[in-house]
């Protein structure tokens, strides 16, 4: 396993700065968190949002090219769909 130096180094070039990330995705959360129906919204549907704003906010802080971001998005979007079908997760 590689030391936290280097996992960091890494996560830098693919994730982009965390500050800025930490920026962007609190501010989004903060829209999200504050919309009227958020209350209505069930913790699935509000953790994958919540998960939303931290692929948005690494993608407004890199490239935008990196296709895990986009993919994970993919990802959390089918968990809650599935989720909503009554489907086993």
């Amino acid at each position: 396993m590689p030391d936290i130096t280097t996992t960091l180094a890494e996560r830098h070039t693919t994730h982009g700065n965390f500050t800025d990330n930490a920026f962007y995705s609190q501010r989004l959360k903060l829209i999200l968190h504050s919309a009227y129906r958020w209350p209505d919204l069930d913790w699935p549907q509000q953790e994958a949002l919540d998960y939303f704003c931290c692929k948005i906010a690494r993608i407004l802080s890199t490239s935008g090219r990196n296709i895990d971001d986009w993919h994970d998005i993919a990802g959390y979007a089918t968990l809650v769909e599935k989720w909503l079908k009554g489907e086993t997760l």
